[in-house]
């Protein structure tokens, strides 16, 4: 039982899944039975699963159906509607001009009578009941995917799509934990992936949603098993100059949680995180407001003993090359300490005792700087 368009002219009949103008037509007695959908397929499986169960709210057809046989009924396209409005027009005109007398099943001539579905509304005790008897079901694979078949291509009107969002705000847990468990161990593939970022591209999400979103995960710890799966997921992937600046305005006087400073602490990072760091800092200079706030931000801070054996431990055998020695001279250049951090140097140094190795080193710096000075002046001389 395909459905078809029966043809104006002499082109070929073809299958079609929009709108339109449908019928059911007896091929012994030639009576019809003409509706109107939105959907010719789905309207055609809802009529079949009706006729097939007994329960047709159409009792002519039904017992019509019964005696005869499916093999006696053919679902046919009259016509293809592509705006909603226009379809209960166009079914008034076939029944007024297409349906002889007596040949028809549909009893009254008017479109936009029961039973027509094209805006009905159903009472909530139905609703209701119909959703009871949907619970529990397991809808097999292969239903998963005609269903997924059927619906590729279709695009949801503005309305459909914000009763959509109203009817998934206020979800319960139980149904956010099934939701949540029936997820896991799903993998997306790199297409959905593709589908789903252009969706959001350029999507602002407002202060009220930032502020729910960011509600909902405070106080939530990630577990390692989580932290693995992120980092390998991140492992390789390169940020663009765009999203790096949009990240850095997004930092950009956002005060840092005392949690994430916790979490850094007793932290190591790999040698090779290290040289990176390096590298992706080597050439970059700070400007004067930012180096300003971070003499600010460390402004009163005191060092515990632990960490200065460790930065102390950290620098030992750690030679400092000429080129850098230069740029760290050049930086100090015309800078003048005050009274009070050279107190406050004086008195960090009362009691403590160079090694003989440091001394030796100091030693050898001053010969040095001694033997340049030299230099320099008979360079002028």
């Amino acid at each position: 039982m395909d459905s078809l368009i029966i043809p104006q002219s002499n082109e070929k009949p073809k299958k079609v899944c929009s709108g339109g103008i449908y019928q059911f037509r007896q091929l012994s007695t030639r009576k019809k039975y003409v509706g109107s959908t939105n959907n010719l397929i789905s309207r055609k499986n809802a009529h079949l699963a009706l006729l097939r169960r007994g329960a047709h709210h159409n009792l002519h057809l039904q017992s019509a159906w019964n005696k005869y046989g499916a093999d006696d009924f053919v679902f046919e396209v009259l016509e293809t509607v592509e705006d909603d409005a226009l379809l209960l027009e166009r079914e008034q005109w076939y029944l007024d001009n297409y349906i002889e007398w007596g040949f028809d099943f549909n009893g009254g001539r008017i479109a936009a009578k029961p039973p027509n579905p094209t805006g009905r509304k159903y009472s909530q005790e139905s609703l209701e009941k119909m959703s009871a008897s949907q619970k529990g079901r397991i809808i097999s694979p292969e239903a998963r995917e005609k269903i997924s078949a059927a619906k590729k291509g279709t695009k949801a009107s503005a309305e459909t799509r914000a009763k959509l969002s109203e009817s998934h705000k206020n979800v319960s847990a139980e149904t956010r934990a099934k939701l949540s468990e029936a997820s896991k161990g799903r993998k997306m593939s790199p297409e959905a992936r593709a589908k789903i970022a252009k969706v959001h591209k350029g999507k602002t999400v407002s202060a009220e949603t930032r502020a729910k979103i960011s509600a909902a995960k405070s106080g939530k710890k990630r577990t390692l098993e989580t932290k693995a799966k992120v980092s390998a997921a991140g492992k390789g992937r390169t940020t663009s100059l765009e999203t790096k600046a949009k990240l850095s305005v997004w930092q950009i006087g956002k005060p840092k949680s005392p949690e994430l400073t916790e979490g850094w602490k007793g932290r190591i990072v790999s040698p090779e995180t290290r040289a990176k760091l390096s590298a992706a800092g080597k050439g970059r200079k700070l400007s004067p407001e930012t180096i300003a706030k971070s003499a600010a931000g460390r402004k009163g801070q005191k060092r515990s003993p632990e960490t200065r054996a460790k930065m102390s431990a950290a620098w030992e055998g750690r030679v400092i090359s000429d080129e850098t020695r230069a740029k760290m001279s050049e930086s100090h250049k015309g800078q003048k300490r005050s009274p009070e951090s050279i107190a406050k140097s004086a008195a960090g140094r009362i009691g403590q005792k160079c090694s003989i190795e440091v001394r030796m080193n100091m030693s050898l710096a001053q010969q040095a700087r001694r033997e340049r000075l030299r230099k320099e002046k008979s360079d002028i001389v």
